[in-house]
């Protein structure tokens, strides 16, 4: 059989629906759709050439594809560039905010202040990242689209987080079609940038557009499924989704306990949601999540010009506000920010890189390990895995191993059971999941009981730091 990414990654389960492969693909014969337990990935529509192989090439989850350390080798030469365990490369690490952006942007705002000063400066003619769809609703139906943008305050009005599967493949179609030779900063979730990466090898033209990339730190993805859930707890039925806020600010409260809130196609606003209660319980036991994040190593999308993150710290996080953290890797985009915080539009201060990693410690001390049991798990069950820079090892924690067991039914239970009862009562769906949530909290219960035994002195300071 000939082998391409619907056969060799979707059939396997481990595409991530970054849109790469139909973006490339020569004959255009890929198309993303969201398939029927809510995951967006690609169809075929005809027959492969037999000797084409591209798709494959640029997937970032295939064995055709090489690995993020050569690819950043290649791409981060510059002498003062340096490397840490987690991080990846990396030349600079900064924490700050933007004072216009913080209160409409992501965290603090600084990657929107990034954007908006490389359109100001012509670094780039445009800048390509996600926005709302609820405007201009494409036939798929999906609320989130890679946009192209070219002033600054467009980029301003698409700002924020979103928490949903996004395919770059027809803004990538649009910059081969394209003639005069923009110059571009695309913005992406690791796997997507490691994607666009390989595809920048492979086509000379995108490698010669796309100027930067920026990318946000991801521990995990959920899928199409995650948002409507989200919205039926705000008020607003599946079908009847106008748009959606992931991360509205919460006076008075922690940064991390942020809002969510839907509103319908007629205008009207659901109740607001706080993280903490059905959404982080959603978040924490992995529902709706796709399965390919549990096989993927980069957390920092280490093949970014810079990435972008919460400022998870004791320090910052009593700001609703928000703070970003920064970790940049070609000294270009420092001199950007330098400019800025002279102007007086950003403030920024160094931050150790090992507070960096810190301040995603609960998702990179997890990666790593949680990634090495999923691989275990895999191989023995028979399955297909990606190639990883980590190996199969299953350890003595079997905790852990249980937890993680567990959060792989209730991520596959949750697309099954929603696909059935999105139109039911929420109680109908809570009923089915709220057993094996209940065990995760009881395991994550005797995990923390354990950290305080085994290190009660780091758990003391991490405390002490609240206050």
């Amino acid at each position: 059989m000939k082998k391409h990414v619907v056969n060799e990654i979707v059939a396997n389960d481990i595409c991530s629906g970054c849109g790469v492969c139909a973006g490339v693909c020569p004959s255009k014969i890929l198309d993303m759709n969201v398939q029927a337990n809510g995951d967006l990935a690609p169809d075929i529509t005809a027959e492969c050439p037999p000797r084409c192989v591209l798709c494959l090439d640029v997937c970032p989850f295939s064995s055709n594809s090489i690995s993020i350390t050569q690819l950043t080798d290649e791409k981060f030469t510059d002498p003062e560039v340096k490397q840490h365990e987690a991080v990846g490369k990396y030349t600079d690490n900064i924490v700050g905010y933007s004072p216009t952006h913080r209160s409409t942007g992501a965290s603090g705002g600084m990657l929107s202040w990034l954007l908006e000063a490389m359109l100001r400066e012509n670094l780039v003619d445009a800048v390509i990242t996600v926005s709302s769809s609820s405007d201009n609703r494409p036939s798929d139906g999906l609320l989130f689209q890679m946009t192209e943008f070219t002033c600054a305050e467009q980029v301003r009005a698409a700002s924020g987080s979103f928490y949903y599967p996004i395919s770059a493949g027809a803004r990538l179609r649009s910059i081969q079609d394209l003639k005069e030779g923009k110059r571009y900063a695309v913005v992406g979730l690791p796997c997507t940038l490691k994607g666009i990466a390989l595809a920048m090898r492979k086509l000379p033209v995108l490698r010669r557009s796309i100027a930067y990339t920026f990318g946000l730190v991801c521990g995990h993805l959920p899928n199409v499924f995650y948002t409507e859930y989200l919205s039926k707890v705000s008020g607003c039925e599946p079908d009847n989704i106008g748009s959606v806020s992931y991360r509205g600010e919460n006076p008075g409260r922690p940064a991390n306990n942020y809002l969510f809130r839907a509103v319908d196609k007629s205008g009207k606003s659901g109740r607001p949601v706080p993280f903490y209660g059905a959404i982080s319980n959603a978040w924490v036991s992995r529902q709706f999540q796709l399965n390919a994040c549990n096989f993927c190593d980069d957390l920092f999308a280490e093949v970014a010009d810079a990435s972008f993150m919460d400022a998870w710290l004791p320090e910052y996080m009593a700001d609703h506000r928000g703070h970003s953290i920064v970790t940049v890797r070609n000294p270009e985009i420092m001199t950007v920010f330098e400019r800025g915080r002279k102007g007086n539009s950003c403030s920024f201060e160094p931050i150790d890189i090992d507070k960096v990693a810190d301040s995603q410690a609960s998702q990179w001390e997890g990666k790593s390990s949680r990634l090495q049991v999923q691989m275990a798990l895999a191989v023995k069950q028979g399955k297909k895995i990606p190639p990883l820079r980590q190996v199969p090892k299953l350890g003595c924690n079997y905790i852990a191993v249980l937890k993680i067991c567990l959060q792989n039914k209730l991520q596959h239970l949750s697309k099954n059971r929603w696909a059935m009862q999105r139109s039911e009562p929420l109680e109908n769906y809570d009923a089915g999941t709220k057993r094996y949530v209940f065990s995760l909290k009881v395991i994550s219960s005797i995990e923390r009981m354990i950290r305080v035994v085994k290190n009660p002195s780091k758990v003391y300071k991490k405390i002490a730091g609240r206050f």
